[in-house]
């Protein structure tokens, strides 16, 4: 919506709260009149206008975002994606991946073992990034959940240890990052 729109809707809102305000005080007036043995009562009147926006994605749809330009310097190989589509299933805000290979392996119909040789092979990527305390994140400068500027401080700094780039990939963020070896 433009600016002109928000500043119509802002004008009308402002005249309708106006004239409800000038029909209470009206009615008060008429009322203060009354010998009750009460001061009189004065009106505040507060608007809030939200429009109900048409959106394009169902309710409930799970959504992330890519960043083209990583991906296609990664060589995936399709049980790599199906890993990473099922992580993306799960992700939170901040991208911590909470689950384990077992968990993925059991969803997925991966065997353990394959499932740990393409987890090994995602972190040779940079893909998933393990920090200092052995939790694991997926990269937020190939995929991400949630936007940097609507999280609190702890899902903020999560997103800056999973957003990790070096100079083969392109940090896509506005949020420091971490720098890769």
């Amino acid at each position: 919506m433009n600016s002109y729109n928000n500043e119509a809707i802002n004008d009308a809102a402002e005249e309708a709260a106006a004239a409800v305000a000038q029909g209470l005080n009206t009615l008060l007036d008429r009322e203060n009149e009354k010998p009750n043995g009460k001061g009189p009562v004065k009106t505040k009147v507060s608007t809030k206008v939200e429009l109900d926006k048409e959106k394009s994605l169902k309710e409930g749809t799970k959504y992330f975002y890519g960043f083209s330009t990583n991906l296609l310097k990664l060589d995936l190989t399709p049980t790599e994606f199906k890993i990473i589509i099922h992580i993306l299933e799960t992700l939170k805000w901040g991208n911590v991946v909470a689950m384990t290979q077992k968990s993925i392996a059991t969803k997925t119909n991966i065997s353990p073992s394959v499932v740990n040789r393409n987890w090994k092979s995602l972190i040779e990527k940079n893909v998933l990034i393990a920090d200092e305390d052995g939790s694991i994140y997926l990269n937020t400068n190939f995929f991400f959940i949630g936007l940097y500027a609507h999280m609190d401080a702890q899902r903020r700094k999560d997103f800056e240890k999973a957003s990790g780039y070096n100079d083969n990939i392109t940090h896509m963020h506005n949020s420091p990052g971490t720098q890769l070896p």
